[in-house]
């Protein structure tokens, strides 16, 4: 990365996240300039994204759920399993997921996770959920932050687009392990 640039961070537009270099306030807390770059070697392309305006990089927000951490052991190998179970919505329906997750803690404070969930939505619907990401601890406990992807299968009819869907997802937890996940559609 050059001097020049910032670390990517996400910034959220109005309420769909965009992977951005840098955030500059503009005259009004409505207007945000971003320094988006793209996958061509670096280039920085400035966009002026403005108060309801939908920033078509990530798409819809699929679901959202807040519960807790479950279970949390640590495995022959060395690596941490964890799982956690909540409520929340999928595409506006009542639901509730269950996961379990393999992290791997890396040389840098970073950890690989891998997992696998289920989510069941109030009419009867499942979904299996396969996702990967990284993480980091954020503060004492269970405190942490993690970002990944997902992807989804199911062979409900109402949900089938969800099969071709990849996820985007942000994970928050505190230190008692109380945890929001969010995950948005990735056009």
């Amino acid at each position: 990365m050059s001097k020049n640039k910032v670390a990517p961070k996400l910034l959220f537009c109005p309420d769909n996240p965009i992977v951005c270099t840098k955030s500059l306030p503009l005259n009004d807390s409505t207007i945000t300039r971003c320094f988006v770059e793209s996958a061509e070697e670096g280039h920085v392309k400035d966009t002026q994204m403005r108060e309801g305006v939908n920033c078509r990089m990530i798409g819809e927000l699929m679901g959202e759920f807040k519960g807790k951490t479950t279970g949390v052991r640590v495995l022959s190998d060395g690596k941490i399993e964890i799982s956690d179970s909540g409520l929340g919505t999928l595409y506006g329906k009542e639901a509730a997921e269950m996961e379990t997750g393999v992290g791997t803690l890396m040389p840098n404070g970073v950890t690989m996770i891998e997992g696998n969930s289920l989510i069941m939505t109030s009419e009867g619907e499942s979904v299996m959920v396969k996702f990967s990401g990284i993480g980091w601890a954020s503060g004492k406990g269970l405190k942490s932050s993690y970002r990944g992807a997902s992807f989804q299968m199911t062979s409900s009819p109402k949900l089938a687009s969800i099969n071709k869907t990849v996820g985007v997802w942000e994970y928050e937890s505190d230190e008692q392990g109380e945890f929001s996940l969010k995950i948005w559609e990735w056009k």
